[in-house]
């Protein structure tokens, strides 16, 4: 249950030709996500939220509304905090063809899995917020963020974690975001401590190995022999 016919994206949202979009996907209106992008299943984008370039997302992340992720470093030791001025300009006949720089607007930003970013948030491009992290609303981002910890305010700084030292290790080992939906959606999420054993569990049942494909035999040197595919 991965196919794109699985997924919720508004009319109105705006999906460059050039970004990466994992399907299932719930993007609601007026959504922007940039080229270069790489979105995972399961997640959900809220209206008016943008995902800059080079931005990579994990699976099941909640961007609730009105937030930007990997926005643009300007240059600010630099004359003009424009940077170059050609992009913003190219039609006038001077700055349209003055020098261009080089610079690097939008450096990587990594969002990892189970990400919550509430209403607002602002990150940074170049950052990388950890597994099961949770980011307040109005926050900026403009430092990485570890896995499964609660960070607010301007600039983000770390409130809490979510759990004890042990459960975020389990939960970073067992990666429970990878499995297969039929179990995810069995899981008692309100429950940690009896989630990760059921996890726990699962994980130990044995892979069934995969039945081969019959070999096609090869077409007999210096006959007519074709083999069908």
């Amino acid at each position: 249950m991965t196919d794109s016919k699985y997924s919720t994206i508004a009319q109105s949202a705006m999906i460059d030709p050039k970004a990466v979009v994992n399907h299932p996907v719930n993007f609601a209106k007026h959504v922007e996500i940039h080229p270069f992008t790489n979105i995972g299943k399961f997640t959900f984008v809220n209206q008016f939220s943008v995902v800059y370039g080079r931005t990579t997302m994990g699976k099941y992340c909640t961007i609730a509304r009105n937030c930007e992720i990997g926005v643009a470093n300007h240059p600010i030791d630099w004359l003009a905090t424009q940077g170059n001025f050609r992009p913003y300009f190219p039609k006038h006949p001077d700055l349209g063809s003055s020098e261009h720089f080089p610079t690097i607007a939008h450096p990587p930003t990594k969002i990892g899995n189970d990400v919550w970013l509430g209403c607002g948030v602002v990150v940074k491009s170049g950052v990388t917020i950890g597994d099961g992290a949770i980011v307040a609303a109005g926050a900026v981002v403009v430092g990485d963020i570890e896995p499964y910890a609660i960070y607010g305010g301007i600039p983000a700084k770390f409130i809490r974690n979510r759990f004890e030292q042990d459960i975020i290790e389990s939960l970073i080992r067992l990666k429970w975001w990878d499995l297969d939906t039929a179990f995810v959606a069995k899981l008692p999420r309100n429950d940690i401590s009896a989630s990760i054993a059921m996890i726990e569990e699962y994980k130990k049942k044995p892979v069934e190995p995969s039945t081969p494909e019959p070999a096609i035999p090869a077409p007999v040197a210096g006959s007519d022999a074709i083999a069908k595919t």
